[in-house]
Order: structure tokens, then sequence, then C-alpha cells
């Protein structure tokens, strides 16, 4: 059985264990990443500024700079629960 940590490494016995432990790497994923996300913001513009200067596609990046760009004003601050976390991540 799956002990919950990331990323799995033990095989689950079948798929609802699969599901429930990507579920519950995913929830402290989220809570863990949000005080950090300020830092992010602006690299990952940059780095689709760059992708746009080279040709490439920038909608990948364009789209983490706009969840970090909403979670930027949790700096410095305890980590949030779930539900706050997709609020913020659905706000616009």
């Amino acid at each position: 059985m799956n002990d919950g940590r990331c990323p799995a490494h033990i095989p689950p016995a079948n798929e609802a264990q699969t599901h429930a432990a990507e579920w519950g790497c995913s929830q402290r994923s989220v809570q863990a990443v949000n005080p950090k996300a300020w830092r992010c913001a602006g690299k990952t513009g940059e780095i689709a500024a760059a992708f746009q200067g080279a040709g490439l596609p920038t909608g990948l990046h364009n789209a983490a700079a706009a969840i970090y760009e909403r979670m930027s004003d949790l700096k410095d601050a305890n980590a949030p629960g779930l539900t706050e976390a997709i609020e913020r991540l659905l706000s616009t």
C-alpha cells in the first residue's frame, strides 16, 4: 500500500489507492507551494517572453505566471487551507 508520500514510491494495490494517494499528495503540494509562489510569478513570465522571442508556444508559462501571481500576496504568510488555495486559484 502507498504511504502517501510524494512521489508514490510503492505501487498501490488498486486504482482507488492510486487516486487517494495522488489526492493527498496534491493537497499537501498546493498548501506548501502557496507561500513561495511570489518567487515564481516573475520568472515564469520571463520564460514566456523568452519562448515568445524564440517563436515557441508561451501558454504553459503564461498560465503558470497567472497562477503564481494569484498566490503572491501569501508571501511570508502561513500556508492556507486547501479551500482558500482553490478560491485564490479560481479568482480573476
